[in-house]
């Protein structure tokens, strides 16, 4: 038999907090549920070595969720924790992957938190008990203060961004060539608009049907391509143009 998740729920006097903390209680099976009504409550708590997991409001009434964050951090470096606020910004976000939140949750009613959640949790527990913290889990979070250097300083222009973020994520996934294309479908227009590493692929306008992008819009998920030949795609428009044996792409809605 699986043993439930124990969760420490670290909540608030809001009723969507607490219309969480019950519906997860309801959910026996799944989910063992301790709650505690303050930070400085969830500390006492930290000592049970059984917790799975840590589900953390922001606004909590001794201290912010971040402050408790670190407390957790400092107590237990790998234990899952999610960070829960109403009223999220920039701000609050970024010091929040800076103290190594686990996933950061923005919601305006119970029933989305409920629901992402309940897809969230188990997936994070997992992924504890399968990696350990270790060296692997040190560089991803270097990796993610990499990424609030490029998007956090206001000074830093579009253009800046996305070419610093290209560089990161090709060294990151150790490729060869990034890019940000614009399409625009009805005139079945692709424009590659920035490039990073190698000129396999370079700036400059094509037809939407000769490339892999025209299958990346078409569905919510990433579209990956290991072995192209392989998979199918020899004697495609978009293999034959460009030749990537690999691709991984994803699309980004921009509304103007």
């Amino acid at each position: 038999m699986i043993e439930p998740i124990r969760i420490l729920f670290v909540g608030n006097d809001s009723d969507v907090m607490q219309s969480i903390a019950t519906r997860l209680e309801q959910e026996e099976i799944q989910f063992r549920v301790t709650r505690a009504p303050s930070g400085s409550a969830g500390v006492d708590r930290l000592e049970d070595d059984s917790l799975d997991c840590v589900i953390s409001a922001y606004d909590l009434p001794d201290q912010t969720g971040i402050e408790f964050l670190d407390t957790v951090r400092a107590a237990r470096p790998a234990l899952p924790f999610v960070l829960c606020t109403t009223n999220g910004s920039e701000e609050i976000a970024s010091d929040a992957i800076s103290a190594g939140v686990s996933e950061y949750l923005q919601v305006t009613d119970s029933t989305d938190l409920y629901a992402q959640l309940i897809n969230r949790i188990p997936s994070l527990v997992s992924q504890t008990y399968v990696h350990p913290r270790d060296d692997q889990e040190i560089d991803h979070h270097q990796y993610r203060d990499e990424l609030i250097e490029i998007t956090a300083p206001p000074e830093n222009s579009p253009e800046e961004r996305i070419s610093q973020l290209l560089e990161l994520g090709c060294q990151r996934l150790d490729l060869a060539n990034g890019h940000v294309v614009k399409i625009e479908e009805s005139r079945e227009r692709h424009e590659v608009v920035a490039v990073a590493g190698a000129d396999i692929v370079q700036e400059g306008v094509t037809a939407l049907s000769n490339t892999y992008c025209r299958k990346t819009i078409q569905q919510d998920e990433m579209l990956e391509v290991y072995n192209a030949p392989a998979q199918g795609w020899e004697g495609d428009p978009a293999y034959e143009a460009f030749e990537l044996g690999c691709y991984l792409g994803a699309k980004l809605r921009v509304d103007e």
